[in-house]
């Protein structure tokens, strides 16, 4: 987790840019405690700086893109600024100081995330001429830029948010990646175009005024949804979309936007089969093994939460089995409750030892949450859905009081594998209207523990088909 911050003054009128975009990202200094680095752009010029929290060695360095002033003397009109907030996952030396230029320095870029096949296109692009002075993903996200122009993205596989300015076009070029992972919020008004990781860098800037979006509330309290749209809680502060890239202009002060990747979907109902449910069982797992064995690509140890469930279970197991026990304990994390009745210790206890794995706990209760509630709501910078949030944010807190900077996780299998209750209500649905009422009826019996009675279905059913249809405004 990297932060990135950026600012384009649109008027003729005086402007501080140094200072703005250093209240931008020192607003967001958690998300990279290991330096710091900006970009001043006046016309054709740049000038790279630096703040106090950019190592030394750095400095003046042999690198094309190394800091040479201090932001904090810098005065005067700029028309562009970019800054960088660096948390070291790859190629940990100075080398992977940010912003990041190719070596004509026609091309500078902020970026936050990873790209899990750097080295694969790293090596397609050494083919095709390119030469690379570090270790890092971030220049083969020049370099291929360099190759592939916009579409660059299609081959990246990773999580990303991202601009590149392109002295050239006279344009930025910004990306996120196809499900949304790393955040990227903008504002775009008469006077600015800017963007950040977080929201508050954008508040606490100065750059528009706090005012609640009506719609987002609503949609947060009708239908259980946070970021839902384009514009969110904080009227005038807008996401670019999960698959989403854009170009501001500089010159003619435009920003245009486009989806570079949509999810296949098949609408169409399919009785099951079991041949084919093997088939794709043996091809999930090959998608597990081959995206945790990309992950595990890192110069700093990688631990993983622990709830105990299937998901964070497999990843912990496959982990285990790729490393091979060459590697020091994988250091696991797992939140852990005093009722018994909720708690599932026991079952992560079982792939502990199974692992061999350093196994830390935390204990989150009610009592603490409140005292905590105000810091996890800044974290957040949006209202929470549920307190397992709280869980996830105390996991969070303890892998960093552990010194484990990179985090795999298994958030998101209950959405890819349907292990909601709500889920069953949808399935009703499609069988209903696929006529299939045997399997309907048979579904209501065998729910398991899943609320399977008729009044609750039906409440879903309004809630998901039924209020969706009504109107916003």
């Amino acid at each position: 987790m990297c932060g990135i911050a950026g600012i384009v003054n649109l008027t003729s009128n005086s402007v501080q840019l140094p200072k703005l975009i250093q209240t931008m990202t020192g607003s967001i200094r958690h998300r990279g405690p290991d330096g710091e680095g900006f970009l001043l752009v006046q016309k054709n010029a740049c000038l790279t700086a630096y703040g106090i929290d950019t190592p030394s060695s750095i400095i003046n360095s042999r690198y094309t893109y190394s800091p040479s002033q201090n932001l904090a003397s810098l005065e005067g009109e700029y028309d562009l600024a970019l800054g960088h907030r660096r948390l070291s996952i790859i190629d940990l030396s100075d080398a992977g100081h940010q912003p990041m230029c190719d070596a004509q320095k026609k091309l500078w870029i902020t970026y936050n995330g990873e790209i899990y096949n750097y080295i694969e296109l790293r090596e397609e692009l050494k083919s095709k001429g390119y030469n690379f002075q570090t270790a890092t993903d971030t220049e083969v996200i020049l370099a291929a830029y360099q190759e592939w122009g916009t579409a660059c993205v299609n081959k990246f596989n990773g999580m990303w948010a991202f601009v590149i300015y392109d002295e050239e076009q006279k344009k930025l070029f910004g990306s996120r990646d196809r499900f949304g992972v790393k955040p990227f919020y903008f504002v775009h008004t008469d006077m600015f175009f800017a963007f950040a990781s977080e929201q508050k860098a954008l508040l606490k800037a100065k750059l528009i005024q706090p005012k609640l979006n009506s719609e987002a509330v609503f949609d947060y309290f009708v239908f259980s949804k946070i970021e839902n749209e384009e514009e969110g809680m904080f009227k005038g502060i807008f996401e670019l979309q999960q698959a989403c890239n854009f170009e501001f202009s500089l010159q003619e002060k435009k920003l245009t936007k486009w989806k570079y990747y949509t999810l296949p979907l098949i609408a169409t109902f399919e009785k099951f089969d079991a041949s084919k449910f093997q088939q794709l069982v043996n091809e999930t797992r090959e998608a597990i093994i081959q995206s945790i064995r990309l992950r595990l690509r890192s110069d700093v140890a990688v631990g993983s939460c622990l709830s105990g469930g299937i998901d964070s279970s497999s990843i912990v197991s496959i982990m285990n089995s790729l490393l091979n026990g060459e590697h020091p304990k994988i250091n696991v994390f797992t939140a852990s409750f005093e009722d018994a009745k909720i708690d599932e210790g026991k079952w992560a206890a079982q792939i502990v030892a199974q692992t061999n794995s350093k196994w830390s706990r935390t204990y989150p209760n009610a009592d603490e949450l409140k005292l905590d509630l105000e810091n996890l709501m800044y974290s957040q910078d949006v209202p929470i859905w549920s307190t397992s949030t709280y869980a996830q944010y105390r996991v969070m807190q303890l892998a960093k009081e552990n010194g484990v900077k990179v985090i795999l996780d298994g958030q998101g299998g209950d959405e890819l594998w349907a292990g909601y209750p709500h889920h069953q209500a949808i399935y009703l649905r499609e069988l209903l209207a696929a006529g299939e009422l045997k399997a309907a009826k048979s579904l209501l019996k065998t729910a398991g523990n899943f609320p399977s009675n008729a009044i609750w279905y039906g409440k879903q059913y309004f809630k998901h088909s039924g209020l969706a249809s009504f109107p916003k405004k």
